[in-house]
């Protein structure tokens, strides 16, 4: 069921802790843990935005993050910052947004000469990306269709409050941390494909050949020089 796995990943961890607690696994083997009936029910009310005794539950306060901005299985309760923001499914979407869509998945071993980070002259991991990273993923596994908020979660205070985390003290250990595996995971070594290839012919776009068009057509539409009579 599809909307289980959106909504494990969409709750913050101490509530999808609660869930774990309601899965039975086969001590005999190296099976995936299964969700009991009573865990279905509980991700089942949560999707209607209730508990099971059918009480209001929210998904996530807004000073809370979606389990799947945590490394998995990182969450330490007494310490809310350990994993944070360094899960594969942001890496991801961080590289979809600045290295291409083609090294999402694994990366690549050079920045490519054609995508976002170099156009925009960005090679370096900030906390507005981190931010802007975390509200497309927390929109794409929302029930909203692209809005401004998914219920009551609005993603531009989500946007400031990711930005607030790394700001408030830049110096923090966990942030300085933070960004630097964003960094590596992103980025890498920071080197770039080469700009040239003596083997490629210069290849002219389609502006440059339309403008020269113009120019050749102003130039024969161009009245007789009067001045050489």
């Amino acid at each position: 069921m599809d909307f289980i796995i959106i909504i494990i990943i969409i709750i913050p961890w101490p509530i999808r802790t609660q869930i774990n607690e309601m899965t039975t696994a086969d001590d005999d083997n190296d099976s995936e843990p299964t969700l009991t009936p009573a865990a279905v029910e509980a991700l089942r009310a949560l999707r209607r935005g209730k508990t099971t005794d059918d009480k209001k539950a929210l998904v996530a306060e807004l000073d809370q993050w979606p389990s799947c901005f945590y490394a998995e299985n990182s969450f330490d309760p007494d310490d809310s910052e350990q994993g944070l923001f360094r899960s594969q499914f942001l890496l991801r979407v961080l590289r979809h947004i600045w290295t291409a869509p083609g090294s999402a998945m694994d990366g690549c071993s050079k920045i490519p000469r054609v995508c976002h980070a170099v156009a925009h002259g960005q090679l370096t991991v900030t906390p507005q990306m981190i931010a802007y990273a975390c509200v497309q993923a927390r929109t794409m596994i929302s029930t909203s269709d692209w809005a401004d908020k998914d219920g009551s979660y609005k993603y531009e205070k989500m946007f400031d409050n990711v930005i607030l985390l790394f700001e408030s003290d830049p110096t923090d250990k966990w942030a300085v941390e933070t960004l630097a595996w964003c960094q590596r995971g992103v980025f890498g070594s920071g080197e770039q494909e080469d700009d040239d290839d003596s083997d490629d012919e210069p290849v002219e776009s389609p502006g440059t050949i339309l403008r020269a068009r113009r120019a050749a057509r102003r130039r024969a539409q161009a009245p007789p020089d009067s001045s050489s009579d």
